[in-house]
């Protein structure tokens, strides 16, 4: 039963809601280290945080449209609706949101920047001396934090 007012539907939460809301709070950075050395230092660990970003993001886009689509609300007029103080929870949601969304746009330009140089070894200034950009740490551009 659902007891929220008259000036709010009720919604329901069905059981494929029910289960990607645990995967939209998880935390990326438990499956991917990212520090700096890390996707600077290594192609792969860019390449699969880009691609978990893009499988887990999904569910988080599909859960915000529907809900707010259904409630014809925003996040923090949802937030305020279940309690006043709750608005402080959705103001820091929508910051987070927005500081992810910049990291990842730095993050998949990195990505984007390893297809780019495994395709074309040379940029005019700079080349690549193995097949894949992250592959050697021979080249001039690697800065001591390469592992090989």
């Amino acid at each position: 039963m659902c007891d929220r007012g008259s000036q709010i539907s009720c919604v329901s939460v069905g059981f494929v809601r029910l289960l990607l809301i645990p995967m939209c709070l998880f935390p990326f950075q438990l499956f991917c280290k990212l520090p700096i050395d890390q996707y600077l230092g290594s192609g792969w660990s860019l390449l699969c945080y880009v691609l978990f970003v893009s499988i887990f993001a999904a569910p988080f886009v599909y859960l915000q449209f529907v809900e707010g689509a259904t409630l014809q609300r925003g996040m923090l007029r949802s937030f305020n609706d279940f309690s006043p103080i709750a608005n402080v929870g959705g103001i820091s949601a929508i910051v987070c949101n927005f500081i992810r969304l910049i990291l990842n746009g730095v993050y998949l330009t990195f990505c984007i920047s390893f297809i780019i140089f495994s395709l074309y070894h040379c940029d005019g200034r700079h080349c690549v001396g193995s097949y894949y950009m992250w592959g050697s740490c021979q080249d001039e551009w690697s800065e001591g934090d390469c592992r090989e």
